[in-house]
């Protein structure tokens, strides 16, 4: 059965009366609403690490609304918003509930509505509760089309953060909520429950069980995860009969494009044995002072590994950086040419990557990477991944070698005229004549562990260990 209902908001709706008229029914019902209150809204969302939205921070939502007929119909017209956007509603004060621009009662025609909500501010914030891509309405199901993760700009330099340009810095935190409310629960308050609907994603990196013979010592300047989506459609499938809304309803995405997401920093990050550093957002401090460990919020999607071709299909977590070989001494003995050394504080160091047997060059860094496959799109709406590379390590290496890049895909990772000890980067692309495209830069691949959570702090969840590791 179809449902054909429009509204028609009227003077009537100043003195709190909303009018809706039916083909269900040639009369028309019209809610008095004697104590005078319109719908607002309370809400609640999920702690994340970072770039997060909390319950404290929430700013405006964008919210729509559509009564449901007593067989379990939707009806067509929209009590709030619209097919193609929600109206928007503000944080009342300082208190945890929002409220409409203009007043919406609960019609006598409706015993159940469904609502459901989306937004990317925080807080202070204004503007559209999207800051890219458009809300619409397919059938009973919303959908979010053209969501774009932001990327940081890399021509910008008057920063406080300018030396590290952290894509995940400037992406939003989009959360949604879908309820099915009964009059009889509250015909003024509607209690909507927020939920992460990108994945967070952080990368860590350490020398892990190190030995002590093994003198390698790993400089990073960069992290990217690439031929991730650049842009997704969010579909909600939203579950419900006439009695009550079930719990079963979904959310997936839809990724188009490709693109690499991740940071890159003007410091050099030396790894250590002890303790796991964070490659996304090295300088990223918390008000009293604790790191912020970084993240990205990218499109959910189930990526495929890099096939390890020139062809460059398929995602890995793509890196650049410099090995060196660190021996005591200004020497070794009976070495007479000794122009591929640096020496400093007794100590003189290789280059072993990226390869240069005549000079040692301190601005020289190279491209390594590790294939990445994932669930996302299934598993990991609202999950923040943490993953923990093992590099130059009691088992591992320094990675594989990726495709050969051109300009333009390298200028779209590092802003022009960076540096490296005051002298110009050099980022080096050759291979040597034995190593192919998908080979170990040194001896063996990097490995990797994967952590998984839901958005919470230390304190109200645990962390869940996850697999995956080439």
């Amino acid at each position: 059965m179809k449902i054909c209902a429009f509204s028609t908001v009227t003077s009537a709706l100043l003195t709190g009366a909303f009018l809706v008229t039916s083909c269900t029914s040639d009369v028309e019902n019209i809610n008095d609403d004697p104590t005078g209150d319109a719908i607002c809204f309370s809400a609640g969302v999920g702690h994340s690490r970072a770039a997060e939205t909390t319950l404290s921070n929430l700013g405006n939502f964008a919210v729509v609304a559509r009564g449901m007929h007593q067989d379990g119909v939707l009806y067509d017209s929209f009590l709030i918003g619209s097919g193609t956007a929600g109206d928007v509603a503000t944080r009342d004060g300082d208190s945890n509930t929002w409220k409409l621009n203009h007043n919406v009662y609960w019609p006598s025609t409706f015993d159940q509505v469904m609502f459901f909500a989306y937004t990317t501010l925080k807080s202070g914030e204004t503007g559209n509760a999207l800051y890219s891509g458009s809300f619409g309405f397919d059938n009973k199901n919303p959908f979010i089309n053209g969501y774009e993760p932001k990327k940081a700009d890399l021509t910008a330099t008057s920063d406080v953060e300018a030396t590290v340009w952290a894509d995940g810095k400037v992406q939003k935190d989009l959360v949604v909520a879908y309820t099915m409310q009964k009059r009889e629960t509250s015909p003024t308050t509607v209690s909507l429950n927020f939920k992460h609907a990108l994945t967070q994603i952080s990368i860590t990196a350490r020398q892990k069980n190190k030995v002590s013979s093994d003198n390698r010592v790993v400089k990073i300047k960069g992290a990217w995860i690439v031929n991730a989506a650049e842009s997704g459609k969010l579909l909600g499938d939203l579950h419900y009969n006439s009695t009550d809304k079930t719990t079963n309803d979904q959310l997936s995405w839809i990724g188009t494009g490709k693109v690499a997401y991740g940071s890159f920093y003007n410091q050099i990050l030396t790894l250590d044995e002890a303790s796991e550093m964070d490659l996304l957002r090295p300088e990223g401090t918390k008000d009293d002072g604790s790191p912020i460990l970084g993240s990205m919020m990218l499109v959910p999607e189930n990526l495929t590994a890099w096939d390890k071709t020139q062809d460059n299909k398929g995602a890995y977590i793509l890196l650049l950086c410099r090995v060196e070989l660190k021996h005591l001494g200004d020497k070794h003995e009976g070495d007479a040419n000794m122009g591929d050394i640096y020496v400093a504080d007794g100590y003189h160091y290789h280059q072993l990557f990226p390869v240069n047997t005549e000079v040692y060059n301190a601005t020289e860094y190279g491209f390594v990477c590790v294939p990445l496959e994932s669930t996302w799109n299934t598993e990991g709406i609202g999950k923040h991944y943490t993953y923990n590379l093992d590099i130059c390590g009691e088992t591992t290496g320094a990675g594989l070698y990726p495709p050969v890049f051109d300009d333009d895909f390298i200028n779209k990772l590092i802003p022009g005229e960076s540096k490296v000890g005051g002298k110009a980067l050099s980022v080096v692309t050759d291979r040597p004549t034995t190593k192919n495209v998908g080979d170990p830069v040194l001896d063996e691949p990097i490995k990797f562990s994967v952590t998984v959570a839901d958005w919470v702090t230390p304190t109200e969840g645990s962390w869940t260990p996850g697999n995956g590791t080439f």
